[in-house]
């Protein structure tokens, strides 16, 4: 590929403090780019069991190749490393404009290993790759770390990565800020960055991109818009963003009170229209993106006064229905306090949960941790449990910021049957109604995910019938009946493959998921524009199975297999409590027998989930 996708990268060594540049264009064929690249160049280079605190560890950030075009959402990149949480993969993802700015300086993947004495940050601007320190900010939180780099670097239009304190205290869920409002979320990347005493990326880039043949893809962007525009979710989306889905139905299945409960008594407190009609100032959009999911809010209530951006529905789900908050003031508050200290949001509000559950069922007492008793719906002591966290203050403080796995296990008592992660990674979303999004869960490469297939979204289509029909055009009848297995497993790789290949040209998962706004063919078209290659759709999803293959053989050098392949007890014991969907829950017999399904179709042994021999050789991976 000679036009948008430069194939550089920069490895930068920081306990040598040396930079060198290399080339990675004969990985693009069998990779995409982002996603797909960071996987090839991590298993490559890193050895097994390596500590995710260790000098050793690696860290990469690539970035889609088709983003830094106008492709519609073609904005997004990829953090990669052994992750602290989980102590497996861990991939994380970030959209915005930092991701656009490192292809305009004119490169791709950026790689990470070694650790510096003190603390230090990157800065690029086209050709000129510096390391600096970054003693001034070590403390700050992202907000004001982005502000001070953007001044000590003199452009207003540099784009800065950035932890916060809890990834410099190590705290194993701590994101990465892109741009203050941005967030690589999830399996504690901004941990591994604060283990290097690396506190930021601050990038520049003025070269822009060249495209393959530009006046095809302004015939393909224009065709795709007018299509866009006519669809049922673009429509949705556009009108009210991520959280305009969140009444209805989509209120009878949400994890309140750790799982617990699927309905929520103060649901209506929560509902959009309240959020828009007195929190929200205007839309937010990422680069090329015509949607607009997001909001920039502000809150003025009466001694909860906050201002961000973002505010997608998970932290809605996170701290409204899981943690029982009942108004948009608190919940907006502490998704404030969680970006600015740089904390993934489903973690700290899963962990949280968990202490919330073991305090309610006398397994922790306040006088054991000295602190006040954890209860439903406390904004203030929750408040000060995430600060107590991020600076690992007090016993409990510090035992939740390992995350939940960690606690129950150091806690035990039986506390394990309230911990709610799949392999280490907290869940945001309630699967015991969603036999496809179980699954996904279940075998995911990150562990307990809901953005490896996005699964649930479909199935949430299936239950208002917008997505029924295209799904069983695709995967066949009775694809659509949730109350089914059938087909799931199918569905479940499709979208697995399909994902992969969405997060390697760095194209957002809400433009392909499901109900696709923009199908796997315009994609393809797209590609082909921008670059001069020709990917047909089977090309493409070849090279997605080949990444979540090389992904699995990652996990399984690190001692995952077909046990690992499961979800949490509660989900697999108890039914749902409430509503429309109460009574169901995941059957262990029917989650075994999706598995079966699962492995079959991706060529791995039935007993252990290894990917045979034969499959490595058709995908050409050794």
């Amino acid at each position: 590929m000679n036009f948008s996708y430069s194939g550089r990268t920069i490895y930068v060594n920081l306990s040598e403090g040396a930079i060198v540049k290399k080339q990675h264009l004969d990985l693009v064929r069998n990779y995409l780019g982002g996603r797909g690249i960071n996987i090839r160049i991590l298993y490559d280079l890193l050895k097994p069991h390596t500590d995710p605190y260790g000098a050793e560890n690696l860290i990469i950030f690539g970035v889609g190749s088709l983003v830094g075009t106008l492709t519609p959402g073609a904005c997004r990149g990829r953090v990669a490393s052994i992750s602290p949480l989980t102590g497996i993969l861990g991939d994380s993802s970030v959209g915005g404009h930092w991701c656009p700015e490192l292809r305009f300086a004119g490169y791709d993947h950026i790689v990470i290993t070694g650790r510096s004495e003190k603390p230090v940050y990157l800065w690029i601007k086209d050709e000129l790759c510096e390391i600096r320190s970054a003693d001034h900010v070590w403390g700050k939180d992202v907000l004001d770390t982005d502000k001070t780099l953007r001044q000590e670097v003199g452009d207003e239009d540099a784009e800065i990565l950035c932890i916060g304190p809890a990834g410099e205290n190590l705290v194993r869920y701590a994101c990465i800020a892109c741009s203050v409002y941005d967030f690589a979320g999830r399996t504690g990347m901004g941990a591994v960055m604060g283990s290097k005493k690396l506190k930021a990326i601050a990038v520049r880039g003025t070269k822009g991109l060249g495209i393959f043949d530009a006046e095809a893809f302004r015939k393909i962007l224009t065709d795709t818009f007018r299509e866009m525009k006519s669809h049922p979710r673009f429509q949705r989306l556009s009108n009210q963003g991520v959280i305009g889905a969140m009444d209805g139905i989509v209120t009878e299945m949400q994890p309140v009170r750790n799982f617990q409960a699927a309905t929520f008594e103060e649901a209506e407190q929560l509902k959009p229209n309240i959020f828009f009609d007195k929190y929200m100032v205007k839309r937010k959009t990422c680069f090329s993106c015509p949607i607009g999911c997001l909001y920039h809010y502000l809150v003025t209530d009466d001694g909860l006064e906050c201002y961000g951006q973002g505010f997608p529905d998970n932290p809605l789900i996170e701290f409204g229905y899981k943690l029982g908050l009942d108004s948009y003031a608190k919940v907006l508050n502490l998704y404030t306090i969680a970006n600015r200290y740089g904390l993934d949001v489903d973690s700290v509000a899963s962990t949280i949960a968990f202490a919330i559950e073991c305090f309610q069922r006398g397994i922790l007492t306040g006088e054991q941790y000295g602190c006040a008793n954890l209860e439903w719906g406390d904004f203030e002591v929750m408040s000060k449990l995430i600060r107590d966290i991020v600076y690992r203050q007090g016993v409990l403080g510090n035992l939740l910021a390992d995350g939940t796995r960690r606690a129950a296990n150091r806690i035990g008592k039986g506390s394990d049957e309230y911990a709610i992660h799949v392999k280490g990674l907290e869940l945001l979303t309630e699967l015991r109604n969603l036999h496809g999004s179980s699954l996904a869960h279940a075998v995911s490469s990150r562990g307990g995910c809901h953005t490896r297939t996005q699964c649930f979204v479909g199935e949430a289509e299936f239950l208002g019938g917008s997505g029924k029909e295209w799904a069983e055009k695709m995967f066949g009848q009775g694809i659509g009946d949730i109350t089914s297995i059938n087909g799931k497993a199918r569905f479940v790789k499709y979208f697995e493959d399909l994902l992969a290949v969405a997060d390697s040209l760095g194209v957002c998962a809400f433009i392909v998921e499901g109900m696709p706004i923009v199908n796997l063919g315009t994609v393809s078209r797209f590609l082909h524009a921008v670059t001069g290659e020709t990917f047909d759709t089977t090309e493409l999803l070849i090279c997605g199975e080949r990444i979540n293959n090389l992904e699995r053989l990652f996990n399984i050098r690190e001692g995952i297999g077909r046990d690992n392949d499961t979800l949490p007890k509660r989900l697999l014991k108890e039914p749902m409590v409430g509503g429309l969907f109460n009574g169901w829950y995941v059957k262990e017999a029917e989650l075994s027998k999706m598995l079966d399904e699962y492995y079959s179709l991706r060529g791995w042994d039935i007993n252990t989930g290894v990917p045979s021999e034969g499959k490595l050789k058709e995908l050409c991976l050794k």
